[in-house]
This record gives structure tokens, C-alpha cells and sequence, in this order.
């Protein structure tokens, strides 16, 4: 398997996708490309909503949802959903909740959701993923959580 030089933008971290390995920024690098696996790198201050596969929007529910940080510096999205089957998020019919990591405190915040649409999940569960050196890492679903948070519309916080 040849490798490639890659080089990547001036930050904090950056994660080795495929294995959690976390590497300063600004500097070149030698990864393996082998062709059945892109070179892929996330950059520390994100998180990456990971949920079960679905082939329609009407096959539900798209629950729990597994959350990957990956620490390095503060992260924020919002979590959109809606219906997925017609024009009615025009019309206000959805939801949003805010999730947050923050670096210097090291927690992660799941805020109070807003809004709603019909047949939205009253009860949402979120697997919790601290990314590190062969944790967390491609692209399945990680069968060893580190936290698992059950939550309604209430903002919840948990703490690495």
C-alpha cells in the first residue's frame, strides 16, 4: 500500500478518521491510501452525528443517535428535523436542538429542543463518543460508549 503525503490546514488537532489518532495541525503528513479507504480527517472542535441507517424518511425511528467529539476546541450544530416527506418545515412544522462542547470546561451540552412537527420522537437517546487513539473511529456505529443520555426537551450536560 503506497502512501501519500497530505497536508492539511494550520489547527489546533486534527483526527485520523479510521483510527483516532490525533495529530497537531500545519505540518505534512504520510497516511496510507489504500483504494477501498479515503484518507479522512476530522478537525478537534467537532462533532459528527452518527444515526441508524435508513433507505426512506418514512422508516423510523432514526434513534439513538451517536455523537463523535472530537476535543481540541469548541464545537456547536444544530440537530434539524422534520418530517422529511413534504413542504410543511415551511410552515414552522420542525424541530432544532442545539448541541455544544465546550472545550475549557470539557462538557458536552444537549440544549432544550424547539419546535415540533407530527410524529416526532417525544424521546430522544444520544450515544455519547469521546474520539480518541482507536476509539470512536470509522465508519459504523461504535459498540463501546462512554455515555449514553436520555432526554425529552430539557437541556442535559454531561462531562468527559
Amino acid at each position: 500500500m503506497k502512501q501519500q503525503p497530505a497536508c492539511r490546514p494550520p489547527a489546533a488537532t486534527w483526527y485520523n478518521f479510521w483510527t483516532g489518532d490525533r495529530i497537531a495541525g500545519g505540518q505534512r503528513i504520510h497516511t496510507a491510501t489504500p483504494l477501498e479507504r479515503i484518507p479522512l480527517f476530522a478537525r478537534g472542535g467537532s462533532i459528527l452525528r452518527l444515526g441508524p441507517e435508513i433507505e426512506f424518511t418514512e422508516q423510523r425511528p432514526a434513534d439513538p443517535i451517536e455523537l463523535r467529539v472530537y476535543r481540541g476546541a469548541d464545537a456547536a450544530f444544530d440537530l434539524y428535523e422534520d418530517e422529511g416527506d413534504n413542504y410543511n418545515y415551511e410552515n414552522g412544522s420542525r424541530a432544532i436542538t442545539p448541541i455544544r462542547w465546550n472545550e475549557a470546561t470539557k462538557s458536552l451540552t444537549i440544549g432544550a429542543r424547539s419546535g415540533q412537527f407530527p410524529g416526532m420522537l417525544q424521546h430522544r437517546t444520544f450515544r455519547i463518543v469521546w474520539v480518541g487513539k482507536d476509539h470512536g473511529i470509522g465508519e459504523e456505529p461504535v459498540a463501546s460508549i462512554d455515555q449514553i443520555i436520555e432526554c425529552a426537551d430539557q437541556t442535559v450536560s454531561v462531562s468527559r
